[in-house]
């Protein structure tokens, strides 16, 4: 197969995935079971903070959460100025894609001496993740967690930074103490 009709074959893998996640969101998939019900619980919060912010951070210890009320002051914010929940879902979903290219560029990084277009092969596996695509169709910090590790891979600034967002403020999962010459 010449090399040009290849590439057009890996893109239009691409596309497909991005279509059945288009697909997935628009039939309001919730493939890992949970995702759908903690962003609804999480709607509630979103909204709390976006009419009383204040209040709302002053007494989050009384929310029924897990999770840290980073993304959710963020979200509100989106709130707060008009978006409507289905636009918050959108931008969420197209944000995270990025978390697809940042896998494909560590592992570029990481396996170095292997084919581009096998690893762009394999950073399209996570369009097949439950979990990806459960948690971009419904926001959650989880996500944010990963995407904020693979962007701070290989730089020691923005290393820090990921430390400060991954483990104070989404999850501690992504902790990983690194010795910074």
């Amino acid at each position: 197969m010449p090399n040009l009709t290849k590439k057009f074959y890996y893109y239009l893998l691409g596309v497909l995935l991005y279509l059945s996640l288009i697909f997935g969101f628009t039939f309001n998939e919730n493939l890992t079971g949970g995702a759908f019900n903690d962003y609804i619980a999480h709607r509630e919060i979103i909204y709390k903070f976006s009419v009383n912010f204040i209040e709302t951070f002053f007494h989050f210890d009384k929310e029924n959460t897990r999770h840290s009320p980073f993304l959710l002051i963020i979200l509100s914010y989106f709130k707060r100025i008009g978006f409507s929940d289905l636009a918050i879902r959108v931008i969420n979903l197209h944000f995270l894609l990025l978390t697809i290219f940042f896998f494909y560029k560590c592992l570029k990084v990481k396996f170095n001496s292997y084919n581009s277009e096998t690893l762009y092969l394999i950073s399209l596996l996570l369009f097949l993740s439950p979990t990806f695509r459960s948690l971009t169709i419904w926001p959650d910090s989880r996500l944010y967690g990963i995407f904020f590790f693979f962007i701070s891979r290989n730089n020691k600034y923005i290393f820090i930074i990921r430390s400060f967002f991954c483990n104070f403020n989404y999850s501690f999962n992504y902790s990983i103490f690194k010795k910074i010459k």
